[in-house]
């Protein structure tokens, strides 16, 4: 009895002597982070995808908007408050729910969302450190959240979350930790809950579906022998899961025929342009450079690969070489007790980056991490077997050991230098065309402004304006707008028109009003907006009697 009570004594404190090292390891990881992020509060500008976000969840605080959303956005009423829904036909609003106890705490302000994002995106992180901990142990885990934590796109998107990739880390980390703990300790409950946050994952967009069936289908081919052994003891732990994630998506099943239908139409045009940029994509977030192309190019996706990047890390090719050792590892020692964990998450990157390229539509950067945090786990097990393995090499096994720590401090400090030199270039610039601050300028000046319409004449201004002001009408007519309209928009000095240079636009038709009209009355006022190193982002267009 003695021996047993000794035995659990020990076992308990070495669990929370684990428990204490990761999760100091998470808080030395978020106030890194925190240090960095903090300034990315108020530069870059705002990009339209990432405002829309941050619009509902203001709405909904504030109780009123003063424009309209995005088409294909959806809110019920609730407590007389438009509560969102939907933010198009394919996204639920997983994001605004997240943002919207911090702006009714602290108020919606462009720092409030940002931070409330991080904070959300380090929740995610601590989750999962504790699904990789019980998954290949504490140093795996350490190693794989060092690498995703600090890596450039997983850090940016984190601050500047345009693409709705918060929410789906957020829900795949917890999905994945709770579904794990409940099918070890056959907890069911935990299960249910689980199923509910994968479901929260595919709500909050339908690529989601990915990742769900790359991770099943490794998991059944890595864990296929354990599996076997206790899947009739788990039959309730699927049923479920199962139960949580299919009330949850209920409300999208009705969309899935529009989402179907653009991804046909997505299919049937331009699929080798597509491809092209989703190897682009890819390889750039796995470099690390994506970021500060996208900030170069000022929102134009199609101009980010055009030139080289000053910017880069050394992940892609410790990707490879940790992919070479875990490859040579499976097929040499099919006893090693890491296989199964290898195979795993060597599968699971494969499929999952093999159904974003079958993917229509999915070419940005919060499509291709999807894959996360899989590379990442590649590169800890491989550094995890050759440190076990290259401990039988006597006198040259600090040697040996030196080198990994060295290369793994080479990649760590390679990725804080890609992050710092990405944020001078948005330091010195205020970010470029569709992110540039020079909009929020505009913003300050007109946001309590009651008597002014404001009306975009291009994609890149409406959504924006919806947050950052609060008292304009806004109105955004490109949507159904014809070339022939833009001589009848009135000329009234409660108007301002809103147009981007031609090197940011979208829409012609701005650019057109500018030229045919109000560049031949005299009475136009047109003023340029600049970004911080004198770069023209936008014009504004007034008319005085």
């Amino acid at each position: 009895m003695e021996q047993n009570s000794r035995a659990s004594a020990e076992t308990g404190q070495n669990h929370s002597h684990r428990l204490l090292f990761l999760v100091c390891l998470w808080l030395a990881l978020g106030c890194i982070c925190t240090g960095l992020a903090i300034q990315n509060e108020r530069v870059p500008g705002v990009f339209y995808d990432e405002a829309v976000l941050a619009g509902l969840a203001k709405d909904f605080v504030t109780g009123q908007s003063h424009g309209a959303h995005f088409l294909g956005s959806k809110t019920v009423e609730v407590l007389g408050r438009p509560f969102p829904v939907f933010v198009q036909a394919y996204v639920g609003a997983v994001e605004p729910w997240m943002l919207i106890p911090s702006f009714a705490v602290f108020g919606p302000s462009m720092g409030v969302w940002r931070l409330t994002i991080l904070s959300w995106n380090l929740l995610g992180l601590l989750l999962f450190i504790f699904w990789a901990d019980r998954l290949g142990g504490p140093w795996i885990a350490a190693i794989a959240a060092v690498l995703l934590a600090l890596d450039p796109s997983f850090f940016f998107i984190g601050v500047l979350d345009w693409g709705l990739a918060v929410p789906s880390l957020v829900c795949r980390f917890g999905g994945f930790f709770l579904f794990l703990v409940a099918w070890q300790s056959n907890r069911k409950l935990l299960s249910f809950v689980a199923g509910i946050l994968f479901g929260l994952g595919f709500f909050n967009k339908v690529d989601f579906a990915v990742i769900l069936a790359g991770t099943t289908l490794a998991a059944i081919l890595a864990y296929r022998r354990q599996l076997l052994s206790v899947v009739r003891s788990r039959v309730k732990i699927l049923f479920l899961a199962s139960l949580g994630f299919f009330l949850v998506i209920a409300p999208s099943v009705a969309r899935l025929p529009k989402v179907l239908r653009f991804g046909v139409s997505r299919e049937s045009s331009g699929r080798m342009v597509e491809l092209s940029e989703k190897l682009h994509t890819t390889w750039t977030m796995y470099d690390g450079s994506y970021f500060y192309r996208l900030m170069a190019a000022g929102g134009r996706f199609s101009e980010m690969y055009k030139e080289r990047s000053p910017v880069w890390t050394l992940f892609a090719g410790a990707l490879l070489l940790a992919s070479l050792v875990i490859l040579g590892n499976i097929l040499n020692h099919p006893k090693d007790s890491e296989r199964p964990l290898q195979i795993f998450s060597f599968l699971a990157a494969v499929f999952i980056s093999v159904g974003i390229i079958f993917l229509p539509g999915a070419v940005r950067l919060h499509h291709s991490t999807l894959v996360y945090p899989f590379p990442q786990l590649i590169v800890a097990a491989a550094v995890a077997t050759l440190w076990r393995q290259w401990s039988g090499l006597t006198n040259w096994v600090w040697i040996a050991r030196g080198v990994i720590a060295v290369v793994f401090l080479a990649l760590v400090i390679s990725d804080v230098r890609a992050i710092r030199h990405t944020q001078e270039f948005i330091r010195d610039t205020g970010g470029r065309g569709g992110w540039s601050e020079a909009l929020t300028r505009f913003a300050e000046q007109v946001k309590k402004q009651p008597d002014l319409t404001i009306v975009s004449l291009d994609w890149g201004f409406n959504e924006q304006l919806l947050f950052l002001t609060d008292k304009p009408r806004l109105q955004e007519p490109i949507w159904t707008m014809s070339p022939y309209d833009v001589a009848s928009l009135p000329k009234d000095p409660s108007y301002i028109y809103l147009v981007h240079t031609p090197e940011y636009q979208w829409f012609p038709i701005g650019y057109q009003f500018m030229r045919q009209v109000a560049l031949k009355d005299p009475r136009a006022v047109v003023q340029t907006w600049n970004d911080r190193q004198g770069h023209e982002v936008f014009y504004t267009i007034r008319f005085i009697q």
